[in-house]
């Protein structure tokens, strides 16, 4: 299995570049733009691959003195505390303006993303992937009401009714008046 990819002293690891991939390709299917068949998939990726190999091999190999404004980003890295993927809450610049008024940013059917603007049904998942954040730092950090919903009001009550209709939250399951019979379906006559 390959640890590294790159060439030189500046070597990225297999899982960045996997998750580089991944990302990429993900994004390029998820563009309506775009018709890919299940058949075309494998070259997709592929495709994807190689260029992602080659500009890590151009960028391993290419002098760092060249690359305009590289202090200012390793001042921004390490003022972020590892980028946007992983970063530690505690260590993310105070807020600004939010992606949109706090007001619009619930509607029925998605939440809005203070951070990036990005609509979402359930907030929690790209909060912590992508920023690091608990829902209660997210919150805090935007002054928000400890109630403030991390799933939208439609995408909850369909999953409120699933969760009633399947039995969960009751201490014993409801008893019918003709239980059903267990066994292994009906026979089979022939």
């Amino acid at each position: 299995m390959i640890d590294t990819v790159g060439t030189g002293s500046r070597r990225i690891s297999a899982e960045t570049s996997v998750n580089a991939i991944t990302d990429i390709t993900c994004a390029y299917l998820a563009n309506p733009n775009n018709s890919t068949s299940l058949q075309e998939l494998p070259q997709v990726i592929q495709t994807v691959q190689d260029h992602v190999h080659s500009l890590i091999e151009t960028v391993s190999t290419y002098p760092l003195s060249k690359i305009d404004g590289l202090n200012d980003l390793r001042e921004r890295a390490e003022t972020v505390g590892g980028g946007v993927h992983g970063g530690d809450s505690s260590s993310l610049p105070p807020p600004g303006q939010p992606a949109v008024p706090i007001n619009q940013s619930i509607t029925d059917d998605y939440l809005v993303c203070l951070e990036d603007g990005k609509k979402f049904k359930a907030l929690r998942r790209h909060l912590e992937r992508c920023y690091g954040l608990t829902p209660e730092q997210y919150r805090q950090r935007w002054g928000l009401p400890s109630d403030y919903p991390m799933t939208s009001p439609n995408y909850h009550e369909t999953r409120s009714k699933l969760a009633r209709k399947n039995g969960f939250g009751r201490a014993e399951p409801p008893e019918s008046e003709n239980p059903k019979p267990i066994g292994r379906g009906r026979a089979r006559g022939g």
